[in-house]
C-alpha cells in the first residue's frame, strides 16, 4: 500500500470512527440499546482497524 493510499484510508476509518461516535451518543440520548450497541461496536471495531493501519504503516517507514 502506498503512503497515499494508507493515508486515504486512515481518513476513511477515521470518518467511521466519528459516525460510531454520534451513533453511541444518539442512542445514550435516546435511551436506545441498538444505537448504542451499533455505536460502540463501530467505534470499538474502528479504533482497532485504526491501530492495525498505524502499527502496519510505520512498519513500513523502517
Amino acid at each position: 500500500m502506498t503512503p497515499a493510499q494508507a493515508r486515504k484510508y486512515a481518513s476513511y476509518l477515521a470518518i467511521a470512527l466519528a459516525v460510531g461516535v454520534v451513533l453511541l451518543v444518539l442512542g445514550l440520548a435516546l435511551s436506545d440499546a441498538l444505537l448504542r450497541t451499533t455505536g460502540l461496536s463501530l467505534v470499538v471495531v474502528m479504533a482497532l482497524l485504526l491501530i492495525v493501519q498505524a502499527v502496519r504503516s510505520s512498519k513500513h517507514r523502517e
